[in-house]
């Protein structure tokens, strides 16, 4: 079972994808946790995707590629995985066919790209993702995302999931950032409606509702 979550920054991939994989039994991969990671480390890379992210700017491909090539050939994705945050170009998608075809040599030769591999596009229009973004924040020890328009009391409360009582706005959410990251997902990442659309792997599920409306659509095309 192979998995994509496509659709716009703050569409709600990333809570989608952790649901999906607790469902399903299978990891979920996400790239943006992966380069913080190389960020938090202070290396070549994570300096280089740091200065991107701040900007608002998408990596690079091959960067992103071969972590991902790394990542999911580990043990754990032996019986599929979940992508969220990848991929975002045309040539990132095709690298990952490539990839899915080195899986399923590695791990189960009985698996089918056509039959088992599918993308599913949350979509969003844009006014509803600028009030999304503009309004997240993160709780400083576990990463859960929360936004000031839902989640009223959480700095009093502490994170529903930690306790934590810390929080910050990642520097990319500012609003100017916000419509360059919009803006760079319409020209680079929409294409891959088409393109996933005539391969036959990509569901449409529409994202606005709340998180377990938005799931049990998910569901209900698996």
């Amino acid at each position: 079972m192979y998995y994509v979550l496509l659709g716009a920054p703050g569409v709600g991939k990333g809570t989608q994808a952790s649901l999906l994989s607790d469902y399903l039994g299978i990891p979920k991969l996400s790239t943006g946790d992966i380069l913080r990671k190389e960020i938090n480390t202070g290396s070549a890379i994570g300096i280089s995707v740091a200065k991107k992210i701040e900007s608002g700017g998408l990596i690079i491909d091959e960067v992103v590629i071969e972590i991902v090539k790394n990542r999911i050939l580990l043990p754990d994705c032996s019986k599929g995985f979940i992508l969220d945050g990848f991929p975002r170009t045309i040539a990132q998608s095709e690298a990952l066919y490539l990839m899915l075809s080195d899986h399923i040599t590695k791990y189960n030769h009985k698996s089918s790209i056509v039959k088992d591999f599918t993308v599913i596009y949350l979509h969003i229009e844009n006014n509803f993702l600028l009030q999304r973004l503009s309004g997240r924040f993160l709780c400083e020890n576990c990463g859960k995302v929360f936004n000031e328009a839902i989640d009223v009391d959480v700095h009093s409360k502490g994170c529903v999931i930690c306790g934590g009582k810390k929080f910050f706005k990642r520097k990319d959410d500012c609003l100017d950032s916000i419509k360059r990251r919009l803006a760079l997902y319409q020209e680079e990442t929409t294409p891959l409606i088409k393109f996933y659309q005539s391969k036959g792997n990509l569901v449409l599920i529409d994202g606005i509702g709340s998180v377990n409306d938005v799931f049990a659509s998910i569901k209900n095309i698996l």
